[in-house]
């Protein structure tokens, strides 16, 4: 296809959804009213069934931490570094923890007993069972809130460094840590924090989530949609 120059190029001069919460990003006076922002689009509840070894770690103690740096989680030394800071950061925190990605890293890395690797798992189901640490990428961010859950964020590139501010100013996660600066220190001190103020966090994450949620994005979405194609 012929290179796109500019945004405008793709842009409908009927209806363009923008699939984020308003709480995120209000809808701008200064915009075409053809670009409406209608709140996130997501599966009520997907249909997933844990393995009986993940639900038995989850259900053997305290809330673990979940950590979903999704692409973000490279194969590289680089990685294996950030890998190791997550771990001694655990241990020194006394945290257990349930990973996904490193794939390949873990391969030949020794977890402790209170870590544990899962493979493909839905957000809106893994972020329930405890303390969230993701890349911010638009889509996970959106899954820790609409979960009810506090976000650790650790943004590598991109808007990930927006939602991270988006979710630090809304009091539903922590200071993002940028992937270049994470330190064991850093991460240690970030989690210490997140645990003596996780209830309050907690209250102001639930009381966001039920406002996205009434958004009803995929719903509104739909209805746009329908009064545009009524008036062709």
């Amino acid at each position: 296809m012929k290179p796109i120059k500019t945004i405008d190029e793709i842009m409908s001069p009927y209806l363009n959804l923008i699939p984020i919460s308003t709480y995120m990003v209000p809808q701008n006076p200064y915009w075409e009213k053809t670009n409406q922002v209608v709140g996130y689009w997501y599966e009520e509840e997907e249909p997933f069934e844990p393995t009986p070894e993940l639900l038995q770690f989850i259900e053997s103690g305290s809330a673990p931490v979940i950590v979903a740096l999704g692409a973000m989680a490279f194969e590289s030394k680089e990685e294996k570094d950030k890998l190791d800071i997550l771990i001694h950061a655990f241990q020194q925190t006394g945290m257990r923890a349930v990973i996904q990605g490193f794939d390949e890293t873990l391969k030949n890395y020794v977890l402790p007993e209170s870590v544990m690797k899962v493979g493909s798992a839905p957000h809106s189901w893994l972020f329930r069972q405890g303390y969230c640490i993701h890349h911010g990428g638009f889509g996970t961010s959106a899954a820790a809130m609409l979960a009810e859950k506090p976000s650790i964020v650790i943004p590598h590139v991109l808007d990930q460094f927006l939602w991270a501010n988006k979710v630090y100013e809304l009091n539903v996660g922590m200071k993002p840590i940028k992937s270049k600066e994470l330190n064991e220190k850093t991460l240690v001190a970030t989690i210490e924090l997140l645990k003596a103020n996780y209830n309050q966090m907690t209250d102001k994450v639930h009381t966001l989530s039920e406002k996205m949620k009434e958004e009803k994005g995929l719903q509104t979405a739909v209805t746009k949609i329908q009064k545009v194609c009524d008036r062709l």
